[in-house]
């Protein structure tokens, strides 16, 4: 009898535990704002998701966000989603001695065709740079389209929000003529053959 009464009390202990850590909640990351394709994941897009512990579970935990803060999304991923992963280009930091300048620029600054990996001149009409560019503007940098996004001008606005892979010692000078609204972005055909290029005028 107090046997059978020990087991009990046992399983019954063994119970408790069982379910008060399936109980547990674990913080996961989510999309607090849709996230297209080939734009840039920041902190401000993301949201604490808790969710109850389970092993076939593929989702990104909150303690790994710093790894994928600046990630490209793989596809469009809508506001919502649980972040997985997958959900991203795999090699996507800049190279060694590049940096990632961010560019908010209305349609006539840039082509509307742009696609993440194309190829770009980036130059100003008021700011010297390091060698003279097309029309009698200042060649500021030569560099890749890393991710694109939309406007922060709002929903309306027919800008897009350009993230530039440029060679480091022009990046301070990219970052200024953007912050004065006077980056213009020219698409560069892949094989550099001549000097045709697309702007966005």
């Amino acid at each position: 009898m107090l046997l059978g009464l020990g087991m009990v009390l046992a399983c019954a202990a063994l119970g408790g535990e069982v379910a008060a850590r399936s109980s547990q909640l674990t913080g996961y990351l989510g999309l607090r704002f849709p996230l297209a394709y080939g734009q840039l994941l920041r902190a401000a897009d993301l949201s604490r998701v808790e969710m109850r512990l389970g092993g076939s579970v593929d989702a990104i935990s909150l303690s790994r966000a710093r790894e994928y803060l600046g990630r490209v999304a793989a596809s469009d991923l809508p506001a919502g989603t649980l972040l997985v992963p997958q959900d991203f280009l795999a090699g996507t930091t800049p190279a060694r001695r590049m940096a990632i300048v961010g560019a908010d620029l209305q349609s006539d600054q840039a082509p509307g065709n742009l696609a993440v990996g194309d190829r770009v001149w980036a130059i100003s009409a008021r700011q010297s740079g390091p060698s003279g560019g097309p029309g009698g503007t200042a060649l500021l940098a030569r560099g890749t389209v890393f991710g694109l996004g939309a406007g922060a001008s709002g929903a309306g606005s027919s800008g897009v929000e350009v993230d530039l892979e440029v060679p480091l010692r022009d990046g301070p000078a990219v970052a200024g003529a953007s912050a004065a609204g006077d980056l213009s972005l020219i698409e560069v055909p892949a094989s550099l053959s001549g000097r045709q290029a697309r702007s966005g005028s």
